[in-house]
C-alpha cells in the first residue's frame, strides 16, 4: 500500500479522539461538502450535518481563512472513503468546567473525546498556511485549573489521557 502522505503521531491537549479510523491512501472522493460558518454561533449542528450527509465518498472541507466554532462535542462516526481538509480553525469552548459538563451530557463520562471519529479509509488532512489546520483547545485554561487543583491536594483534571491527533502532512 502507498500512503501519499507521511504520518506523525502527536499528542495533543485539546480532546480528540480517533478510534477505528483506517488511514491509509483513500480513493478520490466523488461528493464535495464544504462546512458552513455562522459568526459567534455554535457551529457545531452545522458540522454534524455536514457529516452525517457526506459520510461516504467525499471530501469535507473546513474553509481557510474560517475560525469555526466547535462549541459541543460531536462523534463523527460510519465515515467511509472520507477526506476531511482542515483549511480553516476549529475552536473550542474556553471555558473548562462548561466542556468537562458537555462531555459528560454527551457521552457520560469525563474522559471521552471533544471530537470521536470512526470509519474506514478516512484521511484528515490539515493545512500548512499559519492560520489552518489548527484546533485551538485552549491549553492554557486546563494547565491552570490543573494548578490551582493541585494547590488544595485533589488531582488536576484534565482531558489528556487517552487523546491523540493524527496530522497528515501533505507530500511536497
Amino acid at each position: 500500500m502507498h500512503l501519499k502522505f507521511s504520518t506523525l503521531l502527536l499528542f495533543i491537549s485539546t480532546a480528540i479522539g480517533i478510534s477505528d479510523v483506517v488511514v491509509a491512501a483513500t480513493p478520490s472522493p466523488t461528493t464535495k461538502c464544504v462546512v458552513p460558518h455562522t459568526a459567534d454561533v455554535d457551529d457545531s449542528p452545522a458540522i454534524m450535518e455536514v457529516f452525517t450527509r457526506c459520510n461516504v465518498n467525499s471530501t469535507i472541507t473546513f474553509k481557510a481563512g474560517v475560525e469555526y466554532n466547535a462549541w459541543s462535542p460531536m462523534k463523527w462516526f460510519n465515515l467511509t472513503n472520507v477526506k476531511i481538509e482542515l483549511k480553516g480553525a476549529l475552536h473550542l469552548p474556553t471555558n473548562v468546567t462548561d466542556v468537562q459538563a458537555k462531555v459528560v451530557a454527551t457521552y457520560g463520562t469525563a474522559t471521552a473525546p471533544w471530537f470521536s471519529i470512526q470509519g474506514k479509509n478516512v484521511d484528515f488532512v490539515g493545512d500548512l498556511s499559519p492560520k489552518g489546520g489548527i484546533i485551538h483547545g485552549h491549553g492554557e485554561g486546563w494547565w491552570d485549573a490543573g494548578i490551582q487543583a493541585s494547590r488544595i491536594d485533589q488531582p488536576p483534571q484534565t482531558l489528556v489521557s487517552n487523546l491523540f491527533f493524527l496530522f497528515r502532512r501533505p507530500a511536497l
